[in-house]
């Protein structure tokens, strides 16, 4: 498997990025499969072509006014450390230019979160220039009322243009 070529992504590749991300568990938790079926339909994207047609990475982001939001960005787990994720960022950039945006942001969960595979997708975005902006915590109300603590939010940043 090798990358071939990028393109845009359509609401009809929900399955073959759903698949995808069933392969990288360490990574996503079970219950966004709905959502990342939502996402392929309302954001804009990019997918990794292999060579015999088979996808070996994506990247999905919302685009609002001059900044945009990754929200989902997975490569097949054998394929990583290949370059196709710094592809599909750089495929984003000069995409996301054209619209005028200047900044990118990406969240993921904060260096206090001690998990190897997340300490990987933070060395990875720093590697394609993202610093971390600032660390949010997060908490979750659950149905029968009280609040609970989730792991903190790291916020990277991108700035396009200097």
């Amino acid at each position: 498997m090798s990358t071939s070529r990028l393109r845009p992504t359509a609401a009809e590749d929900a399955l073959a990025i759903t698949a995808l991300m069933k392969n990288l568990k360490e990574w996503f938790d079970l219950d966004v499969w709905d959502q990342v079926a939502t996402d392929c339909e309302l954001c804009e994207g990019l997918a990794a072509m292999g060579d015999t047609g088979e996808m070996t990475g994506f990247v999905l982001w919302l685009r609002e006014g001059d900044s945009c939001h990754i929200k989902w960005l997975g490569v097949v787990k054998e394929l990583h450390r290949h370059g196709i994720g710094r592809r599909l960022i750089n495929g984003m950039v000069e995409r996301v230019r054209e619209h005028g945006v200047t900044r990118i942001t990406v969240d993921t969960l904060a260096p206090t979160y001690e998990y190897e595979p997340l300490a990987r997708t933070r060395a990875f975005y720093e590697a394609c220039g993202f610093r971390l902006d600032r660390i949010e915590p997060q908490r979750w109300q659950s149905p029968g009322g009280g609040e609970h603590a989730l792991p903190d939010k790291a916020v990277y940043v991108l700035d396009l243009y200097g």
